[in-house]
């Protein structure tokens, strides 16, 4: 028997010859504290995770949902991967050495961010390697009626973030936006 409120909800589907991952980051995180670096999911999850990223090259794209945001300044209590350094750093590192290393089909979406935001790969590998690194595409998206990153704690000190194109949002206030993708496939021979 499965307790549904406090199971976690992690799962991957296919449509077509697109694979979807969606993470679970918060039923099974635990915060971090400064003598503690957190987990951002359990053993399992990262295990699955992990085998579900080795056979990328069986799709065109593979497409990782995660409920945090990816780029984000190392901060101790955050809510993004930066409060999981060494999570996020492992993850990388796997993404490096496996997708980015073969296919390199990999866009991730990324929520909980209030904004409207996209990275060409070149701020998402936290992976250090020079061969074979780990950045990918990043959409980082939010819901169609919100207020911006930061809320009115932040108007006169509006946050710094790490993308190539964004923040498409405005602190303290109402912003009304979405984002679209366009999936081209290689032709079949």
């Amino acid at each position: 028997w499965i307790d549904e409120g406090t199971a976690a909800k992690y799962q991957a589907f296919t449509l077509g010859t697109v694979r979807f991952i969606i993470l679970d980051l918060r039923s099974e995180s635990r915060k971090s504290t400064p003598t503690y670096g957190g987990k951002v999911y359990s053993n399992e999850q990262k295990q699955w995770l992990y085998n579900e990223l080795s056979r990328a090259d069986e799709y065109d794209y593979v497409i990782l949902a995660s409920t945090r945001p990816w780029t984000s300044p190392d901060k101790v209590g955050s809510d993004s991967w930066g409060e999981f350094v060494s999570d996020r750093d492992e993850l990388s590192s796997y993404i490096a050495s496996t997708v980015g290393a073969g296919p390199k089909n990999l866009f991730v979406i990324a929520g909980d961010n209030h904004m409207i935001a996209y990275d060409d790969g070149s701020s998402t590998d936290y992976s250090g390697q020079n061969v074979n690194p780990g950045g990918f595409p990043l959409l980082h998206t939010g819901p169609l009626a919100k207020f911006g990153p930061g809320a009115a704690k932040n108007i006169f000190k509006p946050k710094s973030y790490m993308f190539t194109e964004g923040c498409m949002a405005v602190s303290a206030e109402i912003n009304h936006q979405f984002s679209t993708i366009e999936f081209v496939f290689p032709e079949s021979a």
